[in-house]
């Protein structure tokens, strides 16, 4: 009987890891195809290489940049293991705006994009359109128009098996105004929620905060509390997002800010300025061995950063700790999956130990239950 239980809750187990989702953002040379393992992700979205012109025009990549992005599914020997590849779609608002201000513009745009999608073997398109109507830029049919846009590429690319994938906000004050989540349940595949990059530093708001903290802090009050991924999930589906489309995204990059002064490093501390130099994992996570790094985790946020009180430098940083919380958390709420930002970002030669994209794998090994 002990036997049954055991070999059923193994068939159990494996039936839930088949359907779960592991999607990565990568881009072209960043990590190199080569460095990839088998198996990390089980769908890739290769980001900065397609766009929306300013005519709202669809402009792919070009064919080195297409075939190198092949190669992780061509290298692949069983058909039940090739990923998913998805060409991620950018562009300045304005060029948004215009594509979707016309159903013309919207099916020539998915008229092409499903031609060069189907000659060149890629599996579907993801939009990342920061964001609809929300942004400065942004233009009152936004709202609508996204989702008619959605509406008019899912008529296209599902007659032809071709998956359609959306970028959304984090934060709750967007999700709010940008999208009709409607339109996300009934015409994409997958929506992948970008819980990232709720505190960012700005001449208006020039403090330091954690980029990705999964929980709120105690001393956090109105719009604050909202900063962090388990708001954005529960926005999502308080809005009516189907759990099994929606995508828990997470970071494996860092943000650090140029403290105002050393001395005083807790969250929300004053912060003159931003630094890109300790963006991916390997560049921060032997730190604490230098002398002055000092590493603090926040059991609330679910997140660490790293200070240098004489350099006057603070790091929101991602480590294995944050990385299991987040991915556990995804799983407790039945998510369809998690999406990872991005693998460039991550420890591609393993400085950090003895595993290549080691937060990667360790995400999807939490997520998976494994």
């Amino acid at each position: 009987m002990i036997l049954r239980i055991c070999l059923l809750a193994a068939l159990l187990q494996l039936a839930h890891s088949a359907d779960d989702v592991v999607a990565c953002y990568t881009e072209y040379h960043h990590p190199s195809t080569a460095s990839i393992p088998s198996g990390l992700c089980t769908h890739y979205q290769l980001i900065g290489q397609t766009s929306v012109d300013w005519l709202g025009n669809f402009v792919p990549p070009n064919e080195t940049v297409t075939d190198e992005f092949l190669e992780i599914r061509n290298r692949e020997k069983d058909e039940s293991k090739k990923p998913v590849l998805l060409l991620c779609v950018t562009g300045a608002n304005p060029h948004w705006s215009r594509l979707v201000s016309f159903d013309n513009n919207m099916r020539k745009f998915a008229t092409n994009a499903a031609k060069f999608l189907k000659e060149s073997g890629l599996q579907g398109l993801d939009l990342d359109w920061e964001f609809p109507y929300w942004s400065s830029d942004g233009v009152i049919w936004d709202y609508e128009g996204f989702a008619r846009l959605l509406e008019i590429l899912h008529e296209t690319f599902a007659p032809q098996g071709l998956l359609l994938t959306a970028a959304v906000s984090g934060p709750p004050t967007i999700t709010r105004v940008s999208y009709n989540v409607a339109a996300l349940n009934n015409f994409a595949d997958l929506v992948f929620v970008m819980n990232y990059d709720f505190h960012v530093w700005t001449p208006s708001a020039p403090f330091v905060g954690f980029n990705a903290p999964l929980h709120a802090m105690p001393s956090e009050r109105s719009e604050l509390r909202e900063m962090n991924s388990e708001a954005s999930m529960r926005a999502y589906v308080k809005l009516g997002l189907d759990r099994k489309k929606a995508i828990f995204g997470m970071p494996v990059y860092n943000l650090a800010f140029v403290l105002a002064n050393g001395k005083f490093h807790i969250p929300y501390a004053f912060a003159d300025d931003i630094t890109y130099d300790y963006t991916s994992h390997n560049l921060v996570c032997n730190l604490t061995s230098s002398k002055g790094w000092n590493r603090v985790w926040n059991k609330y946020a679910a997140s660490s950063y790293l200070y240098h009180e004489e350099q006057k430098l603070w790091i929101s940083e991602e480590t294995e700790d944050s990385v299991r919380a987040k991915a556990g958390y995804a799983r407790e709420q039945a998510f369809g999956g998690i999406m990872i930002f991005s693998l460039g970002t991550d420890d591609v030669s393993g400085d950090c130990g003895n595993e290549v994209f080691p937060l990667t794998n360790l995400a999807a090994r939490t997520f998976r239950g494994q």
